[in-house]
Parts: C-alpha cells; sequence; structure tokens
C-alpha cells in the first residue's frame, strides 16, 4: 500500500536508527530479552523474532537448569 508503513520502519523513525543497530544495543549490549525487545519496539514477541531471523541476529543460547539445583519444594504447596 502506498504510504503504509512498515512496523519495522515506524520503529525505525521513531528510534531515528535502523531496527538491527536497536536490537544489537538493547538484547546483546544491555541483555534486553524478546519480551523486552516487544514492548520497546510496541510489537509481538513473534515479530521480533522474525525480524532477527530476516537481520541474520542470533538469538543467546540458554540452557535447561540443572536438574540437581533446583529447589521442587518452592513448586509444591506445603
Amino acid at each position: 500500500m502506498v504510504g503504509r508503513r512498515s512496523k519495522m520502519g515506524e520503529v525505525e523513525a521513531r528510534f531515528g536508527q535502523p531496527v538491527a543497530s536497536l536490537i544489537k544495543h538493547y538484547y546483546y549490549e544491555k541483555g534486553y530479552t524478546l519480551d523486552q525487545l516487544a514492548r520497546l519496539f510496541g510489537v509481538g514477541r513473534a515479530t521480533v523474532s522474525v525480524w532477527m531471523l530476516k537481520l541474520g541476529l542470533p538469538t543467546r543460547d540458554w540452557k535447561l537448569p540443572d536438574p540437581a539445583k533446583i529447589n521442587y519444594d518452592t513448586y509444591h504447596n506445603k
């Protein structure tokens, strides 16, 4: 559509920087989560994930917690 700006374009206009630069700053340097980025940009988490895929920006590695270090008592009513 003519005159319609994409969400990515809206974010770039609002912040005055390319989305790739914003993600690099907030996600990699400041440690924001994808949910925090989504709130910051005013889009959904899935949108941020798609942008990162399109821009070739990998998500941080994560691991499941070590079962030996989980305090299961906190998950059960006593």
